[in-house]
């Protein structure tokens, strides 16, 4: 049976070997140009040039990566709070002791309440201290004697104030804050 295809002369087969390795190289290159084109493009918004791209510099990356991704130490802070979050309504207390204790190694994001009133109201302080024991909207309205709307807006008021982006990291602020203990 004889083989189909061409089969090169022993002294051709380096230069089409070469040529095959130079081909696939490209297409690697096209291929990780148009990865970080659509990269950027995602999570930018903005649109580069294929040349564009090939022009960064390692340096011009390594800032827009850092701009566009929060560290490894915020991403564990988050964690952590989500964990203590859970480990409060799972009443896993001593898993909550050890997240506390950790969380309360680093410094507070904000001013600390108690010692800036104008950062939140003493009823928004009274609000994040019934939030961080993991009380919900309504027994908060009940505790207070206040409407629930007015609890949702305190709520709001206080992620808005402290920066942030849901019950769980206020939470989680008002553990590193030291805001719970009364």
């Amino acid at each position: 049976m004889l083989p189909e295809g061409y089969i090169s002369p022993k002294t051709e087969r380096a230069v089409r070997d070469l040529l095959r390795k130079r081909a696939h190289l490209v297409r690697q290159h096209t291929a990780q140009v148009l990865s970080v084109h659509n990269i950027m493009a995602r999570n930018t918004g903005a649109r580069f040039s294929g040349k564009r791209v090939q022009e960064l510099t390692t340096q011009d990356r390594t800032t827009w990566w850092a701009d566009e991704h929060p560290s490894d130490d915020e991403k564990a802070v988050a964690l952590m709070d989500e964990a203590l979050s859970v480990a409060h309504e799972l009443e896993m207390h001593a898993l909550a002791e050890r997240l506390g204790a950790r969380l309360e190694q680093r410094p507070c994001a904000a001013p600390t309440t108690l010692d800036n009133p104008d950062v939140l109201s003493q009823r928004e302080i009274e609000v994040l201290r019934l939030l961080a024991t993991g009380k919900s909207n309504r027994d908060i309205a009940d505790v207070l004697y206040i409407s629930l709307s007015t609890v949702a807006s305190h709520v709001r008021h206080i992620l808005t104030k402290t920066g942030c982006a849901n019950r769980t990291e206020a939470a989680a602020y008002a553990l590193r804050c030291k805001l719970t203990e009364h």
